[in-house]
């Protein structure tokens, strides 16, 4: 959660630093379970993700939507024992999410915790 904190405060120096970068935007984008393709035939976990994506047509946009995609992959991921690397594509990351809770509610299904991703 802390990692989280980090990354917006980095992100506010790096663009309060460079605000003579022209043509760098910012725009907030979000998704939630509701529109992943593989939870409208069953239940799925809460998952909302909300981040930012840059834009630009500059090196510097896609490094930040990279570490933006990465950190938030990593973080759906939760365990660093699944030996599954982050995905650049933010929904198939949720998807996976998702897929470890239908494992783990499979392997115990009198599990009382819940999944959930914010």
């Amino acid at each position: 959660m802390n990692n989280k904190y980090i990354l917006l405060f980095g992100l506010s120096m790096l663009f309060s630093a460079c605000s003579d970068a022209p043509g760098l935007t910012l725009t907030a984008a979000s998704f939630t379970e509701e529109q992943l393709p593989s939870c409208q035939q069953r239940t799925c976990p809460s998952i909302t993700v909300n981040y930012i994506v840059v834009g630009g047509e500059t090196e510097v946009a896609d490094s930040i939507n990279a570490a933006i995609a990465e950190f938030v992959s990593t973080s759906l991921m939760g365990n660093e024992e699944t030996g599954n690397r982050p995905h650049s594509d933010l929904k198939a990351a949720a998807v996976d999410f998702a897929q470890l809770y239908f494992n783990d509610k499979a392997e115990f299904p009198e599990m009382a915790g819940t999944y959930e991703a914010n």
